[in-house]
Formats: structure tokens, C-alpha cells, sequence
């Protein structure tokens, strides 16, 4: 009798940790839609910085990121470069180059902290005075695009889990009667 409870519980927390994944994944594509978010001029602040070096520092070629290092602000991160930014102008900065750039309202508060612990700041507008390197427009299209991509996903994963852990269910319950 034991040995049935213990098969139960274990197929009931199997269920469990499926269904919830599931749910998680449902929540997501609510919650993406709602949250929606497009950077502008009035929901992101402007600061000016100076270059001291840029470096590419995440190695997978579809997601490349740069790392502009400031004097002003430690490092500035830009993800998604290739479909974002330009990344020919990026490559001409030189030391000593004043740089406009912007960063969400909602981050600006953690500068300060990320600044302190040597951790990159994200940003999404960059420009020079000659060059816009990532504008407002094309970090809205990539965000836009990243946002379909993670529903479409969302949308698969959460009824192929919700599917098998009820078929998983399912299959424990017929397995317990046919050893009884």
C-alpha cells in the first residue's frame, strides 16, 4: 500500500512541475502583451559620454553584443547588434569621442549601482555628433521582433507541457490500476 502512495505522489509532483511550466509559459504570452513597451524621447533620458575603447564580448553570431567602455559611466551594452545598431559606425569610435546615448526611464534609477559593481549599463539609442549608431526606431523593430519570436515559442511549449503532463497523468493512473 505504501508503494502505491509513493507512485502517486511521485506522479502527482511529475504533474505538478509540468502543469505549472505550462501556466508559467501561458502567463508570459499574457503578460507580454500587456507590458508592451516602446521606447521614445519621453520615456528614456539622454546623457552624453566618453569613449575610451569597444569591444565585442558575447561570441554566438546570431546575438552579438558590443561593450562600449566610458569614462563617465563604465561600460555601455548594446545586444542584438547585428539588427540594430551600426555596426560599421560602431567600430570607427575612437578614444576620447563624445557619445550621445539613451537608456529607459525605469533604469536610470540603477545606473549608479550597476556603475558601482562594474556591471554594463544597457542601453538603446547611440549616436555621435556626425552619426546615429542605433536609433530609437530600430531598437523598437528588434524588441518587436524578439517579442513575436518568444509568443510563437511561448505558444507551442505551453500546450505540448500541458499535454503531456496530463497524458503523463493519465498514463500513471491506468499504470496503478493495472498492478492492483
Amino acid at each position: 500500500m505504501k508503494e502505491k502512495s509513493k507512485v502517486n505522489h511521485k506522479s502527482w509532483i511529475i504533474f505538478l512541475v509540468f502543469f505549472l511550466i505550462s501556466i508559467l509559459f501561458i502567463i508570459s504570452i499574457i503578460l507580454s502583451l500587456f507590458f508592451k513597451v516602446r521606447v521614445d524621447e519621453y520615456n528614456t533620458t539622454e546623457f552624453t559620454a566618453t569613449v575610451i575603447s569597444v569591444e565585442r564580448n558575447h561570441p554566438f553570431l546570431d546575438r552579438p553584443r558590443y561593450i562600449i567602455n566610458t569614462i563617465e559611466f563604465g561600460q555601455l551594452r548594446i545586444n542584438n547588434i547585428r539588427r540594430v545598431a551600426d555596426s560599421e559606425e560602431l567600430n570607427k569610435l575612437q578614444y576620447g569621442e563624445e557619445i550621445l546615448f539613451r537608456v529607459e526611464d525605469m533604469r536610470v534609477h540603477s545606473m549608479e549601482f550597476l556603475m558601482e559593481r562594474g556591471s554594463p549599463i544597457d542601453i538603446v539609442a547611440l549616436k555621435t555628433i556626425d552619426h546615429t549608431i542605433i536609433s530609437l526606431e530600430s531598437y523598437n523593430a528588434e524588441s518587436e521582433r524578439i517579442e513575436v519570436r518568444n509568443i510563437i515559442i511561448s505558444s507551442i511549449v505551453g500546450p505540448i507541457t500541458i499535454t503531456l503532463s496530463i497524458l503523463f497523468l493519465l498514463k500513471s493512473k491506468n499504470n496503478r490500476r493495472n498492478k492492483i
